[in-house]
């Protein structure tokens, strides 16, 4: 099976060989959280704090535990719609993982949150409905936070994940 992908050098590469594209990800794991509340009602925030607490690398983006000053994202205005898609995209490409973290787990409730990783060839990490299951098409290619006693034991699993063998 080939695949064409974006690298994180920003240039199509087509390759077969999937350890070489793993190997190419610069970063362990992204986070795009951006709602008007930063106090979202599944947690999210709470739960990305223990994720970094337990050890996981997150760079986050958006308004919500931003530590990374990456523009457009820092200062972005709703004029720019399609421009930050594809930039987002580009960013999330550099990255092993994605948390793709819903602003509530309402049952069906299935944001750009679980998509946009897979597009760009990272793994998400999803809270959200046990529903994704019916709209991916692999289930094995997401990551379900609920599938995990905690954040650590989550931590844990993704952490080993990077290493290439």
């Amino acid at each position: 099976m080939e695949v064409d992908t974006n690298s994180p050098t920003g240039r199509l590469a087509h390759t077969t060989d999937f350890g070489l594209l793993w190997r190419q990800k610069l970063r362990v794991s992204a986070s795009f959280m951006s709602s008007y509340s930063c106090d979202c009602s599944n947690g999210r925030e709470a739960y990305t704090r223990a994720l970094m607490a337990a050890g996981l690398q997150v760079d986050n983006y958006g308004r919500c535990l931003r530590n990374v000053n990456h523009e457009p994202w820092a200062n972005r205005s709703r004029g720019h719609k399609t421009k930050l898609f594809g930039d987002k995209l580009g960013i999330i490409s550099r990255y092993h993982f994605t948390l793709a973290f819903e602003n509530s787990n309402c049952p069906y409730w299935i944001t750009e949150k679980l998509f946009q990783p897979l597009a760009a060839g990272s793994v998400p990490v999803y809270m959200g409905t046990s529903a994704f299951r019916e709209f991916v098409p692999n289930v094995t290619g997401v990551i379900f936070v609920e599938d995990y006693a905690s954040p650590a034991e989550l931590e844990g699993v993704v952490g080993n994940a990077i290493v290439v063998r």
